[in-house]
């Protein structure tokens, strides 16, 4: 038997919706990343409203499953409309956002291009040079405050391919 619909939180949560014609905005409070936060009484703590609507509207979110937008008017995280969310797996969620270029990591951007980098070209072949000499990982990361993994990528060669070791 399939779960009942998640009950209506009430009016404290639609006061906080603003209805247009297609999107459902949500004024209340947000997340940094700009989805709409709301307090649920019922197991006290902060709740996605993406994930409640859905709940209210279509039922419990499936294990394993992620609830992502389709807003015809433009990726509205902001977005509550029942009719603009759907399921989908981490996978879906991920080439959802490399679509709408959210990507943190922009493809064809590699480098020192990517507005992410934390290093730069002159690091790296520093980073190479230390790696030759025996230093390790660890000491490398914290000196130039990247994650050990990101020094364990220079070195085995996944990222900064063309960059030599300093002399």
């Amino acid at each position: 038997m399939d779960k009942p619909l998640r009950a209506d939180p009430g009016p404290r949560f639609w006061t906080k919706v603003e209805k247009s014609e297609s999107c459902w905005v949500w004024i209340g409070a947000r997340s940094d990343k700009g989805y709409g936060t709301f307090w649920d009484n019922t197991i006290n703590k902060h709740i996605h409203v993406h994930r409640l609507s859905y709940e209210i509207h279509r039922g419990p979110i499936p294990r394993g499953l992620m609830v992502l937008h389709d807003c015809p008017s433009g990726d509205n995280r902001a977005c509550i409309n029942p009719d603009h969310l759907w399921t989908g797996t981490a996978r879906d969620n991920t080439q959802d956002m490399i679509k709408k270029g959210r990507d943190k990591f922009p493809q064809g951007m590699p480098g020192e291009a990517n507005p992410a980098a934390k290093l730069t070209a002159a690091d790296v072949a520093d980073i190479r040079k230390r790696l030759n000499e025996g230093e390790t990982m660890r000491s490398i990361a914290r000196s130039f405050s990247v994650a050990r993994g990101t020094i364990a990528f220079i070195k085995t060669g996944v990222t900064w391919i063309g960059v030599a070791a300093a002399i």
